[in-house]
């Protein structure tokens, strides 16, 4: 069983004071041997299926004798805890670059491993390898894996092929002085590669640039002379730029008729219209084979032993949940997919291709995407790639188009080279193989999507039973479990709007914060309980379009918004299946389908806009909206010009290139889907069980766009303050003539569908005894007033009573996990054993024993830095900041006032003011660091602050600082909520 803090008690059935030292030490050896042998066994297992998949890849590849140096295979591969070793690969592969060197790859070896198999090492004929060494002796985190692999790897030819250097930094203060560059030198040395320049050892303790400088000068022409070599000698290469399968394998065995089975986990919806898009480019390229597109949580809900995964293909489209998190609906198929016991060669005959969607703010980028992929290796499945998207990159669509040209030519060889034009039998003016040809200039830009689907609509109205004011579908009760409603975004429960406030001064022209309360429904998983939360949780709010933004956008594509959509199928379907975009509910108005399930206020996609560009008329028009999405440098910076940077609608793209008319179906085939809002939750569950208190700021500004200035409004934002001012029950903090209305009763337009979502690492300490410090500008100090809430009762708590009886221990929240397979994944609540009668607590004290509490005198201190522009002006949560430094709550309370001197402070500027106690804080005392708040500046600032007070207050260097705060982060120490 797994080791934990209970393996080392005694047993139940012997009294603690027999069991001597040396029996609980015998105990422990045993125990650590046991997890020594089941590491080695995992290690076997994971080398012969990697021997079996470079064996089988090895049958499809054929090398290719490369006949100029220039393109000889370079790899770049790296080992690093702090980034340094990273930063020299980068620069090195650079300058090779610059003096003709075309194939070249920079990886660290984790990756390497990800990529490739370890058994596609021989294969490479350079390596250069720049390798840090950690602690005593120690390989870097990234590094740890090919570390072992090479440590137990026994063949004396096995790198016969391969010409190698090693630089090696390291630390002269440690007794193991650049361990893990000598220990890589030397067992390179020992499989039988040839080091073709030697080693260099870089002393951190005088300067790694005196060593690395020279080297690096000297490795330029020696790897030329390596490279002019290895051609001299007809080495055979692979052809450049196709390594990026497994194994060499490029091709993908997918025969007549085969079968494609698309899975889908996300939170949002990204995921979903990712694997239709790539659905209906497979149609283009294999029309014959058979494709089943599914949501994880509904495959595994069907199949719980998972048979279905042994098809042809699969391919896995998988979002991340912030750092590193499955994804909610993913969640059962990830739990099945653990407890499966099939033997390493199951899906031997399957090929699995993962796509990753993540956010590149986070350490564990795309962390999902790389658990389900190593899962499916483990049992034989042949992984011909890994993909990892950034949705925060603004050429998102152009990386994206990179991977699934890829993943087409991997299945049907190449694309057909004729451009596919829709084929519009109801619209056949709009048909663009009907229109006059235009001769265009040669553009490199992404291919015209085809049109996929067909509409069946009538003229007419829903009736009133399935019509819903205000409100989307989904809140359709009756098609919901009670047990899961609130618990994912397609099940949200109605909460009411309680009363709302403006939190900023009406002086402030261009920020304004609202708090706002809602009231949680009771009957969540039982009667009279509502739905559960934690500190640190988010709520996620369906919110609709503007009524006037979806009249203007359907008045503009000539479709009367009151047209009734009845069924959307696939095109030359085989089968019946009528629902294939997931998003939208059926039937719908034509107002209803871009009010409540399309988004229509984020600036197109190239995808979008290209298809658009089919359907223009005119030249000019054309030719211009083709210059958009075309794929070069200056297509890229004249996307982000005219479309990303002002945030240009789809209406307004529409409005000023008159001449195009796109069909309704091939347009929502398209546009992504409107997905939640989400906010962090500013109230705590003990002392507001049955309400979820949130803060943001109403988004409202203007831009300069090819059109002239225009305005931008957030949808949500805006939306919720209307609903709230209709209602007359705004007050303002600072304007206190204006009072809620005692007299006015909730009404249908309060009602709100929402629902909670997790905050994974985001979440108060176990341990209440530990420091924490918070940061938290503007919005970002949201959850911290949830935090302080939660922190207050337990203080009060716990000085109330000093045994802890009625002590609401350190979120003491169990996961309980129903045994029963035909329970669903998502109908998880957290209860807690003296919780108020909504979680259906038992009361109980805190025994001696108990491991969430150290110390019963009292919790450990809390420091909150916030910032805000000026205290008169949007000094938000004023009153609950100083409350809590009065009673004790807060040790400290910090505010930077960004605009209220000439010279800028921000919460940076003030904790290295307090330099000295925040590293005494998190070092000796390992206390917890909290950020939350925007990710593109502040996050990397308060991180870069804290490597900077680390090594002015400590004895660590800059690199050993970066070190710590890694380890931090791993350690859950280092916790970030951050939005780009």
């Amino acid at each position: 069983r797994r080791l934990s803090r209970s393996s080392f008690l005694p047993p139940p059935h012997l009294p603690e004071k027999i069991m001597s030292f040396s029996i609980m030490q015998r105990l422990k050896a045993q125990r650590e041997a046991a997890a020594r042998k089941r590491e080695k066994k995992k290690l076997e297992v994971k080398e012969k299926k990697s021997a079996e998949a470079t064996t089988d890849g090895r049958k499809e590849t054929k090398d290719v004798k490369v006949t100029s140096w220039k393109n000889v295979p370079v790899l770049f591969l790296y080992g690093t805890q702090t980034g340094n070793a990273k930063e020299i690969s980068v620069l090195i592969a650079n300058e090779a670059k610059a003096q003709g060197h075309a194939n070249m790859r920079v990886l660290s070896m984790r990756d390497f491993l990800s990529s490739n198999t370890f058994e596609g090492l021989p294969k490479e004929p350079l390596i250069v390898s720049v390798v840090s060494t950690t602690g005593q002796g120690d390989p870097p985190n990234n590094a740890e894996d090919l570390w072992r692999l090479i440590r137990r790897k026994k063949e004396p030819k096995w790198l016969s092929k391969t010409s190698f250097t090693i630089l090696a930094l390291g630390d002269t203060n440690y007794a193991d002085f650049c361990a893990m560059g000598k220990f890589f030198d030397s067992h390179f040395s020992r499989l039988g590669a040839k080091r073709f320049y030697p080693m260099g050892l870089a002393d951190d303790a005088t300067g790694i640039d005196e060593v690395v400088e020279p080297w690096r000068e000297g490795l330029l022409p020696k790897l030329k002379a390596e490279c002019e070599r290895i051609i001299k000698q007809g080495v055979s290469c692979e052809v450049p730029g196709e390594k990026e399968m497994n194994g060499g394998n490029t091709s993908v065995k997918l025969p007549k008729n085969g079968q494609i089975l698309i899975l889908t986990g996300e939170e949002d919806g990204v995921a979903s219209l990712e694997a239709e898009k790539i659905k209906f480019r497979i149609q283009a390229v294999r029309p014959d084979a058979k494709m089943n597109v599914e949501s994880m949580k509904a495959f595994a809900k069907a199949d719980k032993a998972l048979t279905g995964l042994k098809t042809d293909l699969v391919i896995l489209f998988v979002s991340t949940s912030g750092p590193g998190e499955v994804p909610t609906n993913a969640m059962k198929f990830h739990r099945c997919l653990k407890k499966l016991k099939v033997s390493p060669s199951w899906l031997n005959d399957t090929s699995i291709v993962t796509v990753g969607l993540g956010n590149s703010t986070y350490d564990n980028f795309c962390g999902a995407a790389k658990i389900f992929s190593g899962r499916l290796s483990s049992v034989g499945g042949k992984e011909h790639g890994l993909y990892l998207t950034c949705l925060d990159k603004a050429d998102l669509e152009e990386s994206s188009e990179k991977w699934r040209t890829k993943l087409l030519k991997a299945i049907a060889l190449e694309e057909p080279k004729s451009e596919p034009n829709p084929k519009l039998e109801s619209e056949p003016k709009s048909d663009p193989s009907s229109e006059p040809k235009i001769k265009l200039k040669k553009r490199r830009i992404p291919p015209l999507t085809t049109l996929g689907i067909e509409l069946v609509t009538k003229k007419g109205y829903l009736s009133d039973k399935r019509y819903y004011e205000g409100l989307t579908a989904r809140l359709q009760s009756h098609l919901v479990e009670r047990v899961r409603r609130g618990l994912t975004p397609d099940a949200p429960f109605n909460a009411t709007i309680k009363s709302a406030r403006i939190m900023t001064s009406a002086h402030s022209k261009d920020r304004h914060v609202m708090h706002l309360e809602l009231s949680l429904p009771l009957g969540g998983r039982k009667v009279g309980e509502a739905p559960a939360y934690q500190p640190g949780d988010s709520v996620g709010i369906h919110c609709p379009n503007s009524e006037a933004d979806v009249l203007r956008l359907l008045k503009r594509l000539k479709v009367d918004p009151k047209t009734v959509i009845t069924k959307i199928s696939e095109k030359n379907a085989k089968t019946s299946k009528s629902h294939v975009l997931s998003h939208i509910f059926l039937p719908c108005t034509a107002r209803d389908l871009f009010r409540y399930c399309l988004d229509i206020t984020s600036p197109p996609k190239k995808s979008v806009i290209r298809m658009l560009g089919a359907y223009a008329s005119d030249e000019k028009e054309k030719e211009h909206i083709l210059s958009l999405c075309e794929i070069s440098k200056e297509g890229k910076r004249l996307y982000a010009k005219e479309i990303l940077n002002p945030m240009v609608p789809l209406i307004e793209l529409l409005e000023r290139f008159p001449s195009i008319n796109a069909p309704l179906a091939h347009l929502i085939q398209l546009m992504p889907p409107l997905l939640p809002r989400y906010y962090s939750i500013s109230s705590a569950p003990n002392t507001h069980p049955s309400e979820v208190h949130v803060a943001f700021s109403i988004v409202r500004y203007k831009v300069q766009t090819p059109c002239g200035e225009k305005k931008r409004e957030g949808v949500c934002t805006n939306w919720l303050y209307q609903k709230c001012s209709s209602l007359n029950i705004v007050q303002n903090d600072y304007l206190s003539k204006q009072t809620q209305n005692p007299n006015k009763l909730p009404s249908p337009n309060t009602i709100l569908p929402v629902f909670i979502r997790r905050g994974g690492e985001f979440r108060y300490p176990t341990d209440v005894s530990k420091p924490i410090i918070m940061v938290g500008p503007g919005t970002g100090v949201a959850p911290f007033r949830g935090f302080s809430l939660y922190r207050d009762f337990q203080r009060k708590a716990l000085k109330a009573n000093a045994t802890g009886v009625g002590a609401w221990r350190g979120m003491d929240w169990q996961h309980v996990e129903d045994e029963d397979e035909d329970e669903d994944e998502d109908s998880r609540v957290y209860k807690h054993p003296n919780a108020p009668q909504y979680f259906n607590g038992v009361e109980r004290g805190v025994s001696e024993h108990d491991e969430d509490i150290h110390k019963l005198d009292g919790v450990g201190p809390a420091y909150l830095f916030f910032g805000c522009q000026r205290k008169d002006i949007d000094y938000i949560y004023e009153s609950d900041l100083k409350t809590f430094q009065s009673n004790g709550t807060l040790n400290a309370l910090h505010v930077a006032f960004s605009r209220a001197e000439e010279k800028k402070v921000y919460v940076q500027h003030l904790m290295e003011r307090e330099g000295k106690l925040i590293s005494n804080l998190l070092c000796k005392q390992e206390g917890y660091f909290f950020v939350c708040g925007d990710g593109t500046r502040m996050a990397r600032d308060v991180m870069e602050s804290v490597e900077r007070i680390l090594s002015a207050h400590t004895e660590m260097d800059p690199s050993q600082a970066k070190a710590y705060i890694v380890q931090m982060l791993k350690e859950k120490r280092y916790v970030q909520d951050i939005w780009s």
